[in-house]
C-alpha cells in the first residue's frame, strides 16, 4: 500500500474529567490567592483566543501556569514543562493528567516537537515559557528566548500570542497578566523562512513583551 493510500493515524482522545475536577475544585483558593487581573494591551477588539494558538509568556514565578490558567479559563491549555517536574511516578501522573508536555531542556528531541505540533494541529492552545527558566534577576524585562517555539507555530499555521506576567511586588498584590495582539507567523516570515528570519521574529516577540510591561508600568506610575 502506498503512503498516499494509508489511513490517517487516529488521534488519541484525551480525557478531561480529572483536569476539570482539579480546575473547578481549585478555582476558589487560586482566585483568592492570585486574584488575576487580565489586561488586553492589543489594538484588536477580539480578546478571547479561538482555535489553535501558541502562547509565549515570560516566566517570573512557580505560579505562572496557574495565572495563565485563570486568564484562559475558557480553554484547556497545554503547557510545555521540563522533565524534572515528571521525576516521580505521582508527579508524572498528575502533570500528564493536566495535559503537560514533557521537554528536555538539555536535549530537545523531535518527539516533543511532534507532540506540540499535534496539539496545535488539533486547534489547541499550547503555552510555552521560552526563557527556559524562572527569571530571578532584578530586571523586569524578559530574558532571551530560546528558539524553536516559533517554528512549531509556523508549521501548523497558528498565531503566536505574546503574554507578559508582571512580577508582584508583594505576595498579597494582585497578579497582573498582559496580553498582546496575536502574531501571524507565516505572514511575517513567509512560507519558507530562513533561520535568521525566525530568530529575528523570536527576538521581536521578546521585545514586544518587554514593551507591554514597560508601557503598563509607565501608566501605573503616572496614576500614582
Amino acid at each position: 500500500m502506498s503512503s498516499k493510500n494509508k489511513p490517517a493515524k487516529k488521534r488519541k482522545r484525551q480525557c478531561n474529567f480529572c483536569y476539570n475536577f482539579v480546575k473547578f475544585t481549585g478555582a476558589i483558593p487560586v482566585l483568592f490567592w492570585i486574584r488575576p487581573k487580565v489586561v488586553y494591551c492589543g489594538t484588536k477588539k477580539r480578546k478571547r483566543i479561538k482555535g489553535g494558538a501558541l502562547v509565549l509568556s515570560n516566566h517570573v514565578s512557580m505560579t505562572d501556569p496557574l495565572t495563565i490558567l485563570c486568564a484562559l479559563w475558557y480553554r484547556i491549555p497545554r503547557f510545555i514543562a521540563t522533565k524534572e517536574v515528571f521525576d516521580t511516578k505521582r508527579k508524572n501522573s498528575f502533570f500528564t493528567m493536566m495535559h503537560c508536555i514533557k521537554v528536555d531542556r538539555e536535549n530537545f528531541n523531535m518527539s516533543t516537537f511532534h507532540e506540540v505540533s499535534d496539539e496545535l494541529a488539533a486547534k489547541k492552545v499550547v503555552v510555552v515559557f521560552p526563557e527556559g527558566e524562572i527569571n530571578t534577576t532584578s530586571s523586569n524585562s524578559p530574558m532571551p528566548f530560546k528558539s524553536g517555539a516559533i517554528l512549531m507555530a509556523h508549521k501548523n499555521n497558528v498565531p503566536v500570542v505574546p503574554v507578559c506576567i508582571v512580577k508582584r511586588e508583594k505576595w498579597y498584590r494582585r497578579q497582573v497578566i498582559l496580553f498582546g495582539d496575536p502574531i501571524d507567523v507565516r505572514q511575517r516570515v513567509g512560507a519558507l523562512p530562513s533561520l535568521a528570519a525566525l530568530d529575528a521574529l523570536n527576538e521581536e516577540i521578546r521585545a514586544t513583551e518587554a514593551d507591554l510591561l514597560q508601557n503598563y508600568l509607565s501608566k501605573k506610575r503616572r496614576r500614582k
